[in-house]
């Protein structure tokens, strides 16, 4: 083969090489690229059902995100059970179990709900009481945002959460072991340990 036969050959594989390429926008002649499996993996918080807010993301070993991640599930269940009501009070009960107070209109129900928070256990009814659904009207921030809120603040495993007042502050009070913190309802703010 002549040094101009080569120099030929050599630009049409150069020409046919940069037509190829141009067409891969085409995805005529070019490969399709696969997609290689990630080797690292991400997780993201949970999405409380009944806010769509984000559950807490605590340290492993503190044990306590599967606490909350059932209890605030135990808090999603009884509001579903009972349609637009909203939970004044969550607690964790020596068993493992939750306790769920939800008010809706005039009316109160307290359930007994599992330790994963799917299965109501038992539910009483009663009448609501006036100062408690004046709270809960004026109340801006959800039991969800007021544990998140104090379990922030302060380390300690969750106890109990319940919507209260004093000297005309309505908040939160979360108990985290020993430790009582009120989180503003309307700000959402700290107020005392």
């Amino acid at each position: 083969m002549t040094a101009t036969n080569r120099r030929g050959l050599t630009i049409a594989v150069v020409t046919v090489a940069a037509l190829l390429s141009g067409c891969a926008g085409d995805g005529d002649l070019a490969p399709t690229p696969t997609t290689q499996p990630s080797l690292m993996t991400t997780t993201t918080p949970a999405e409380s059902p009944a806010t769509g807010a984000a559950t807490p993301v605590l340290p492993a070993a503190s044990g306590q995100q599967a606490d909350l991640t059932a209890g605030f599930a135990a808090v999603a269940l009884a509001q579903s059970e009972v349609l637009g009501s909203q939970a004044i009070e969550l607690g964790l009960k020596a068993d493992g179990t939750w306790q769920v107070e939800v008010i809706m209109g005039e009316r109160k129900v307290e359930f007994d709900i599992s330790a994963d928070g799917t299965q109501v256990l038992g539910r009483t009814e009663d009448g609501a009481d006036a100062a408690d659904i004046r709270r809960l009207e004026q109340a801006q921030v959800t039991i969800e945002e007021a544990i998140r809120t104090a379990m922030s603040a302060v380390a300690g495993r969750f106890d109990e959460a319940e919507l209260d007042e004093e000297h005309g502050v309505i908040f939160w009070e979360v108990d985290l072991d020993a430790v009582d913190v009120h989180v503003d309802a309307i700000t959402g703010e700290i107020v005392t340990r």
